[in-house]
């Protein structure tokens, strides 16, 4: 919010909107360049002079702007937001704190850099210390509160000047140069020694999250390393454990996702199926015959569930097709209170999103 409201106030005439995590955007229409550059180069100087609190420190905020006149001929939204973006990414290339104006050269050779510069940052990561684990409290509806409580985790890279960039950021990159499934069993390897430790932690968990990529699923180095934690920490219940398969999961690798969801299940772990849309036959018939506990529905596919027939018309239909498979139904990405109790008259089961909680740095703490 600090960050939002100090666009607003330095740029009025701009439309400011949150794309997630620290991006934000502002539309400016009938807006000259050099006006628009005169905005941005104040936002930057404005933002470098804020700080905000947490917990017991204050925390310094820089930015880096991407310029992208646009004239309103007919184009994709998203190409403009990619276009937008590698100007932000030229500015970041440049130093951070400043602004740039995109240029046509910048789109593939700036992207290729930037991909570089985030296998260097995922390295040092994992060789430094640099990655660290967060956590996202989950809702449970209220019949089943009493079980424990319920986490996502996730993590975070922290970049050469101690910013950390969330999990969508790097991730998406870490699946196309291979190192997936190495960032990946880094953080199994973590949260179960962290578990481990906190018996308080288990004691009050209903289950944690662990989403998986489909390289990781499908390596058997995975097996074998769970196997191998399993009986490092025998004080470690299996069914705090849920292992969550994205949506990439189940269409690029649906043998392995069974072999692993099997493997898993039989030594108590729960599992969850992500992005949950059961997108024709085959798809019902693998959801099926997954053994997954849970099934998870992403709010932004339902963009106005509170007050739209039609959308909530689809979203029952989902959660009606979860109940005959005989799942649970965890809602992610719930942006507003609107939408979550639109779920929660929909019968669904837990709630996550930024209006439940923000992910938090001391993991397993609720982040409100």
């Amino acid at each position: 919010m600090c960050v939002a409201e100090t666009l607003v106030e330095i740029a009025p005439i701009a439309d400011v909107f949150r794309l997630g995590g620290d991006s934000f955007a502002l539309v400016m229409e009938n807006c000259e360049p050099e006006d628009a550059r005169r905005i941005g180069r104040s936002a930057c100087e404005t933002l470098a002079k804020t700080q905000f609190q947490w917990a017991d420190r204050q925390i310094a905020i820089t930015a880096s702007f991407g310029l992208l006149p646009f004239d309103g001929t007919a184009e994709h939204p998203m190409d403009l937001l990619r276009r937008a973006g590698d100007a932000v990414a030229a500015a970041k290339q440049a130093g951070r704190n400043t602004l740039r104006v995109h240029e046509p050269s910048m789109s593939r050779r700036e992207a290729a850099v930037d991909e570089s510069l985030w296998v260097r940052r995922m390295r040092a990561g994992l060789d430094e210390g640099l990655l660290h684990l967060t956590t996202q409290w989950i809702q449970p509806s209220d019949p089943l509160s009493r079980e424990g409580a319920v986490f996502e985790v996730s993590l975070a890279l922290e970049d050469e000047e101690g910013f950390w960039a969330e999990t969508a950021t790097f991730l998406p990159i870490a699946e196309r140069t291979g190192m997936v499934a190495e960032i990946e069993r880094w953080a199994l390897r973590q949260t179960f020694e962290h578990l481990a430790r906190s018996p308080d932690v288990i004691e009050r968990l209903s289950f944690c999250c662990l989403p998986l990529s489909p390289q990781t699923v499908s390596e058997g180095a995975t097996l074998e390393l769970l196997a191998q934690l399993f009986q490092s920490h025998p004080d470690l219940p299996a069914g705090r454990i849920c292992f969550v398969l994205r949506e990439t999961v189940l269409n690029e690798a649906p043998g392995p996702a069974l072999t692993f969801c099997e493997a898993m299940r039989s030594l108590g772990c729960r599992v969850a199926a992500d992005h949950f849309l059961a997108r024709g036959v085959a798809s019902v018939d693998l959801l099926r015959r997954l053994p997954a506990e849970f099934m998870r529905i992403d709010a932004r596919h339902f963009v106005d569930v509170g007050g739209d027939a039609l959308d909530q018309s689809i979203a029952d239909s989902f959660m009606r097709l979860a109940r005959t498979l005989q799942r649970r139904v965890i809602v992610t990405d719930i942006g507003d209170d609107v939408a979550r109790d639109a779920w929660r008259n929909l019968g669904a089961d837990y709630f996550q999103g930024l209006a439940i909680a923000r992910p938090s740095p001391v993991v397993f703490t609720v982040n409100t």
